[in-house]
């Protein structure tokens, strides 16, 4: 009676064996499905002219020029402490020089530039991009950095009409119960 226990245990374990090779095997050559996700990360919104910019509609790109570590990190903090849109943070590849901060921008007078430009203690300078920006304001902190104005706006009329991407929010997947 045993033996014929014993040889159903051992074929049970003998098919399961098999089975688990036949599935790892699969999923070792099986596609990669990374397909990039086509839906919109953001919503393009038009500001006219005299409308005001919020601080909650503009995403900031914080790069750290200093030898300061975790400068950029704890900008970016602070600045979504005032409502900013937090973007990506690292230290910069850019060759442009940066003494105190330095605003990469094709357009020094756009009026989510002049928000950002306007929360910073001391000289901010506007300069040229020599790299690929993403969506928002990039900000590049120089040696020099003398930190956050504490009674800097928030909010401005926009002086020129201007385009913002804010974040969309997918609620379609969050538990309404």
């Amino acid at each position: 009676m045993s033996s014929l226990r014993e040889k159903l245990f051992l074929g049970a374990a003998g098919l399961t064996f098999v089975g688990a090779t036949a599935i790892g095997v699969n999923l070792l050559f099986a596609s990669a499905d990374t397909a990039e996700d086509d839906s919109e990360t953001c919503e393009t919104q038009v500001i006219a002219a005299g409308e005001p910019v919020q601080s909650s509609m503009v995403t900031v790109n914080i790069f750290n020029a200093s030898d300061a570590a975790g400068l950029a990190n704890r900008v970016r903090i602070n600045l979504e402490g005032k409502g900013f849109l937090g973007g990506r943070i690292g230290n910069s590849e850019s060759e442009v020089p940066a003494d105190n901060v330095t605003i990469l921008t094709n357009g020094q007078d756009d009026p989510t530039v002049q928000l950002v430009a306007q929360q910073f203690n001391g000289d901010v300078q506007f300069a040229e991009p020599d790299i690929t920006l993403d969506d928002g304001v990039t900000v590049i902190l120089g040696p020099n950095y003398q930190d956050l104005r504490g009674d800097a706006p928030t909010e401005i009329p926009a002086s020129q009409e201007t385009t913002v991407c804010v974040p969309t929010i997918d609620l379609s997947e969050v538990d309404q119960g």
